[in-house]
């Protein structure tokens, strides 16, 4: 289940972790009430962050490559096309 919050997120610590504060750029992503249980560490909260972010990067890698791929096979099609056209004789 996906919580919203209205302010900044309440993030639970347990132990000696690092103390952050609210300007951590990761908070957004952490926020989640599956992840911010008081009995998930702050340390496994931030691999889980860092592996969702490092997904994202290598799914827009991939969308990349597939796109330069598709405007590649395109632009082959295209030029095969108007190569092997009827000549235009009037």
């Amino acid at each position: 289940m996906v919580q919203v919050h209205l302010g900044p997120p309440k993030i639970h610590r347990i132990g000696a972790s690092t103390p952050r504060n609210n300007s951590d750029p990761l908070r957004w992503i952490i926020s989640f009430q599956s992840l911010s249980a008081p009995a998930i560490s702050q340390e496994i909260r931030y691999r889980v962050a860092v592996k969702k972010l490092l997904i994202l990067g290598i799914v827009a890698g991939v969308g990349y490559v597939v796109y330069r791929q598709v405007m590649a096979n395109r632009a082959e099609q295209d030029l095969w096309s108007e190569a092997t056209a009827e000549p235009d004789l009037r």
